[in-house]
């Protein structure tokens, strides 16, 4: 996408109608507002995929339930990747600047996305780790397996 130039006569008409409808302040030829809310939606982004991390980080799984909700918070956080990406690349289509700085951050988005699904595939081990766990479970303990074998025991009586 080329980014267009306005013109001297054209771009003192548009601040004069942003500030005559109190759109805000024109930073060279894009509009202050626009150059704020991608700063907000990256800096929100980031947000979010740190706190995925972090929430995914907190959640050692034991039982199965828990490997998905840590995998949630790898999805949420590789899908923010994802989402910086297409922001940052939107920037470097519609503003105009150094396309090298931007590609640097590209670059390395991608390669924070690559990591988390390096570390999401490595998670595989441990599902099968508690699954194996969970069917010799099974295999010993016949009453944790739907109630088959179950042998009601009195509760012992402490004499004495």
């Amino acid at each position: 996408m080329k980014v267009l130039k306005f013109s001297e006569d054209d771009k003192e008409a548009f601040t004069e109608i942003c500030e005559k409808y109190g759109i805000g302040k024109i930073t060279d030829e894009f509009p202050e507002w626009l150059i704020n809310r991608y700063r907000e939606r990256i800096l929100d982004t980031i947000s979010s995929i740190k706190q995925n991390i972090r929430d995914a980080n907190e959640v050692y799984p034991y039982y199965e339930s828990e490997f998905y909700e840590r995998r949630k918070y790898q999805d949420d956080a590789i899908r923010g990747c994802g989402e910086l990406y297409d922001v940052f690349t939107l920037c470097k289509e519609t503003l105009p600047v150094d396309a090298d700085r931007y590609e640097r951050f590209v670059q390395l988005i991608q390669y924070e996305a690559t990591l988390l699904k390096g570390w999401r595939k490595s998670d595989n081990r441990i599902l099968r780790q508690i699954q194996k766990r969970d069917s010799e479970d099974k295999s010993k303990h016949p009453s944790k397996n739907g109630g088959e074998g179950k042998i009601n025991k009195a509760p012992a009586l402490n004499k004495g």
